[in-house]
């Protein structure tokens, strides 16, 4: 039996999502002399075709492993968050609460009394705050 990285399968799993597909082969592989064994993903698009998707090897466990080893690695702002999981309440609230934001971000910007550096700051952080809001717009139509 292979042993999988939950992270990797979730990455795969996430990707299929946010593609919009709702089914996917999942095709063990054998190893050979190149590369453990593993699994394939392939999304269906229709009852005759499929879309590849990236493979993902077995592993070894880490010597001395424990659960939570790995959490202890620094994590990069483009990671995805795998620790996190939402009710569509909970999402369709932080929509809400970035269209707020935004809202209130266009007034301050809109308002000549404060400093400049205050205004370029939250232009700044609203660019951010809009990609969020279309994110969000996307998955939840």
């Amino acid at each position: 039996m292979a042993t999988y990285k939950i992270t990797d399968l979730h990455n795969i799993i996430c990707d299929l999502i946010n593609d919009g597909y709702e089914y996917a082969d999942v095709c063990p592989y054998e190893a050979d002399d190149d590369a453990p064994e593993g699994l394939s993903f392939a999304a269906i698009e229709s009852s005759d075709g499929e879309v590849c998707y990236e493979e993902i090897d077995s592993c070894e466990l880490p010597t001395g492993y424990y659960v939570g080893m790995d959490s202890e690695k620094p994590i990069k702002a483009t990671d995805l968050c795998t620790k996190l999981n939402f009710t569509y309440d909970e999402i369709f609230s932080i929509k809400c609460a970035i269209d707020n934001a935004l809202e209130y971000a266009k007034k301050i910007c809109e308002d000549r009394s404060l400093p400049p550096d205050t205004i370029k700051e939250v232009k700044r952080s609203s660019i951010a705050w809009r990609n969020l809001q279309a994110k969000f717009a996307h998955s939840l139509k």
